[in-house]
């Protein structure tokens, strides 16, 4: 058997090897990588186990390429073990893992080309025809390769090898990052992440110490200091109970928590759809036929589902503010209410950074270059727009955290900036009512002239096979704050609606109607793109309307559904909106927000082998991202973001002690802040900073 696998050997090297000795020679690569290269190919010859092993863990091409096949990840693990000995038994060098990438050299991608306007090639044609008009696929896709080498060659090595290489072949050849097996080392964020969990574990413990103390002897009168006070905000005895227990049946927005919940499961589903890296997808044409379907477009376009977020924000921060200005006589502390929210959200993104670094620690993969790395390269050089909370005014590929770090901002930026118009709104109804209207059409121009002027996307479109005009929608329309003030207002006007009108019932007729308005308007903005995901985009001006309205019509269709629901006009939709099951879930929606990513991106980055894409394994793989972020939010939550909204109420609360003669209008300026005043609800603030 030896013998004949060692013949195999020398005829496959006595064809390739010329052509190997000429890249090797004109690479200029160092003499290291130079001798471990032809000690490779001398045992490769001699069959020796290490070489075969090396060999064997190299990519080939792949099956299904006409398909759309075009990855080939060899055996990342199997790379990785390899050890080459000196004579003395000590390491020479070790297997090390090269992600390869490999394209034709493309002209400019066609105009309006997307995967649904795709040629299809008559069955009866011949295969130069098929591969003819399957070249569209590389302008979206490319062959990924995995090389098994010796450690000894550096990642410059390897990349003067592939400039040679791509000589040779006539297309183009990159080496973006090479692994080779050694100890993962402690940085120094990982230190500060250990200190402060370790801070916060000791908090808790002694908090759950006191309560359960409390408990077991509740005849004790003695009165609690204020750092003791402190210290049980972090009982998780108590943050658990609170996390588990349903709304209080007197809390009117306790339907928000229902939005909430099967908002974020909506974001998680199309982030599922939308991260399926295709050039390590087997066969997916299946997805990109999908495109097609009417009915997909509730996953194209589930870009949407960020927008109840940013409604509910606008109707928390009207609610809340226009019901106590009254009681202030017009008078608000606006640094202490903008740094409040500031100070709260700023916590959770430090955990959420400080989590993001043990990516490498937990995990690795073939191709961990192409997600994780580039995530913690702008951590590492860009964290301070996320600290400023202006990380929506650069590239999404610069951004840290790039799924949570935008979105925060924006939010941040509308909430501050909204206490113009709500003051406007407490002095005069009408007037305020027109100036809020004015920002949301104001805020639409704004989508329509830059789509317009640009050329961009209506929305953020998976079928384009543009992958620049996506990435160009993204940075120019879909981050920045003017695109989602439209909703933000829809808010503050639902907000102003129920403190007026929280009364109200509804004739069937009239609820009739809204129910079927909210309907035709939801399905327009998720559906009214189709035309644009089939590869039929409308004109420019076209565009541009769709653009600036369909985000503003799915936040009025939301609306409803809030409104008749807060207002107890809602029947079976309400009673499953508000039902306790969903409660816990609408609490933790603020972490799993900031943490489904790097649950995400450590899966996609891990993967060993080729993902066969269907829709059964893309739930599958969904529903277990769910459980996996939901176990890392609930410990978060318990240890930073419960005890945060309880120290915020306890130290903004304790001011009324302070000076009796103002005891009921510190009260209130305190509890507006906090968004707890006691005559609102009293879970405000649990709704989403």
């Amino acid at each position: 058997m030896e013998n004949h696998i060692s013949e195999l050997m020398r005829v496959l090297l006595k064809y390739t090897l010329p052509s190997v000795i000429d890249i090797i020679d004109q690479s200029s690569i160092s003499n290291e990588c130079t001798e471990s290269l032809a000690r490779y190919i001398s045992d490769l010859v001699d069959v020796r186990s290490w070489a075969m092993e090396m060999f064997d863990a190299t990519s080939k091409l792949p099956s299904g390429i006409l398909e759309g096949t075009l990855a080939e990840l060899g055996s990342y693990d199997q790379c990785l073990d390899i050890e080459v000995p000196f004579l003395n038994e000590s390491i020479e060098f070790r297997g090390q893992y090269c992600g390869v990438e490999v394209n034709r050299i493309l002209s400019k991608s066609p105009e309006n080309f997307y995967f649904g306007n795709e040629q299809k090639t008559h069955p009866m044609s011949s295969i130069g025809k098929f591969i003819e008009d399957m070249g569209s696929v590389f302008y979206y896709s490319k062959f990924r390769f995995g090389l098994c080498v010796p450690s000894k060659c550096s990642l410059p090595d390897m990349q003067r090898i592939a400039v040679e290489i791509a000589k040779t072949i006539k297309m183009e050849v990159l080496i973006p990052q090479c692994y080779f097996k050694k100890t993962v080392e402690l940085e120094t964020i990982h230190i500060a992440v250990f200190c402060a969990v370790g801070v916060l574990l000791v908090l808790c413990v002694l908090g759950s110490y006191i309560e359960y103390y409390s408990m077991k002897k509740p005849s004790t009168k003695k009165k609690k200091g204020k750092v003791e006070d402190m210290i049980l905000c972090f009982s998780f005895i108590g943050n658990y109970r609170h996390l588990i227990s349903a709304s209080d049946r007197s809390d009117k927005l306790k339907v928000l928590q229902g939005i909430k919940a099967l908002t974020i499961a909506w974001i998680m589903f199309g982030h599922n759809y939308a991260w399926t890296n295709f050039p390590l997808a087997r066969r997916p044409k299946i997805l990109t036929d999908a495109y097609q379907r009417l009915e997909f477009g509730f996953i194209l376009n589930s870009w949407l589902s960020v927008e109840p977020f940013f409604l509910m924000n606008g109707l928390i921060a009207s609610y809340t503010v226009l019901k106590v200005l009254p009681v202030l006589k017009g008078k608000i502390n606006v640094p202490l209410y903008i740094l409040r929210k500031y100070f709260k959200i700023l916590m959770l993104l430090l955990l959420t950074i400080g989590l993001a670094f043990f990516m490498p620690v937990v995990s690795s993969g073939p191709f961990w270059y192409d997600v994780v790395d580039k995530e913690l390269s702008n951590c590492r050089s860009n964290w301070w727009f996320g600290l400023l909370f202006i990380s929506n005014w650069i590239s999404m590929q610069k951004i840290c955290l790039s799924t949570v770090s935008w979105f925060i901002s924006t939010d941040l930026q509308l909430h501050s900036s909204s206490i113009i118009p709500l003051y406007i709104l407490y002095k005069s109804r009408n007037i305020g009512v027109s100036f809020v209207i004015c920002i949301i059409i104001a805020s639409n121009m704004a989508i329509a002239g830059t789509t317009f002027k640009y050329d961009l996307l209506p929305f953020i479109q998976m079928s384009c096979g543009d992958n620049q005009k996506i990435q160009d929608t993204i940075d120019y329309v879909h981050l920045r704050p003017y695109t989602h003030a439209g909703p933000y207002y829809v808010g503050v006007l639902l907000g102003v609606v129920i403190l007026d009108y929280n009364t109200i019932k509804l004739r069937l007729m009239h609820n009739i109607m809204g129910w079927i308005c909210s309907i035709l308007l939801a399905v327009t903005a998720l559906y009214g793109g189709h035309n644009w995901n089939v590869g039929n985009p409308e004109g420019p001006l076209v565009t541009a309307l769709f653009a600036a309205m369909h985000r503003t019509t799915f936040a009025l269709a939301v609306a409803w559904v809030a409104f008749v629901c807060i207002t107890e006009n809602g029947g079976p939709v309400n009673m499953l909106l508000s039902s306790s099951m969903l409660a816990p879930a609408g609490k933790l929606t603020y972490m799993i927000f900031m943490l489904h990513s790097l649950i995400f991106w450590v899966r996609k980055a891990s993967v060993r082998e080729r993902i066969f894409v269907s829709h059964y394994n893309l739930i599958y793989e969904y529903i277990g991202n769910i459980a996996f972020t939901v176990l890392l939010s609930i410990p978060c939550h318990l240890l930073l973001e419960a005890p945060l909204a309880k120290l915020d109420s306890l130290l903004f609360t304790e001011k009324k002690k302070e000076n009796q003669n103002e005891t009921k209008q510190e009260n209130v300026l305190v509890n507006v802040l906090s968004h707890s005043h006691p005559q609102v609800e009293a879970k405000c603030d649990r709704i989403f900073f």
